[in-house]
């Protein structure tokens, strides 16, 4: 439930409820997107920001009366958005991996510029394994703690690469920075 801070709501709750934005075979510990229409559906590459894993609370039963996981269009599916869910691997996952979507809602390791779901805080040895994970949703960076390098920006002419002790000078009739000397040495 949630908490009224000055006026403010605020939701403490791990889980959320969504609709289902498509009928699923079996929702159990995958990873979910929104759809265009603001439903959950299998998230199918870290393409997309990860809304959460879908859970199946115990000793909860699905439209046909079986703890199957099955879901269909507009039903109600439990998601967990936050603190530590499992997953079902579709590989290998060290743990300590970034953890995003793949084909059918499940988990694999992130690469630059996915949508990471989370960090992994057990290992999957082969799919189909669980992994416990901590949510923690953001997009993966390169590497590079600014992402940024002078040779990205469009007024920067790097064709004629910098020299030791070059500086950028401004080039008004290209109309852009290069590589020359210091006219100050």
């Amino acid at each position: 439930m949630g908490k009224n801070i000055n006026g403010t709501l605020i939701n403490q709750s791990a889980t959320i409820v969504e609709k289902a934005g498509a009928d699923i075979t079996d929702v159990r510990n995958k990873l979910l997107k929104y759809d265009a229409s603001g439903n959950v559906v299998l998230a199918t590459s870290g393409a997309a920001p990860l809304v959460g894993i879908a859970i199946i609370e115990a000793g909860a039963n699905d439209i046909s009366g079986n703890d199957s996981g099955k879901v269909l269009t507009g039903e109600d599916v439990d998601v967990q958005i936050k603190d530590i869910g499992y997953v079902i691997a579709s590989a290998a996952i060290s743990k300590g991996a970034e953890v995003t979507a793949t084909t059918g809602g499940l988990a694999k390791t992130a690469t630059t510029g996915e949508h990471v779901i989370g960090i992994a805080l057990s290992a999957a040895t082969a799919a189909n394994d669980y992994v416990r994970v901590q949510i923690t949703k953001y997009q993966k960076a390169d590497g590079d703690a600014t992402g940024l390098k002078l040779s990205d920006l469009a007024d920067v002419d790097f064709t004629t690469p910098a020299t030791d002790g070059q500086v950028l000078k401004y080039d008004g009739t290209a109309t852009k920075w290069k590589p020359g000397n210091d006219a100050t040495e």
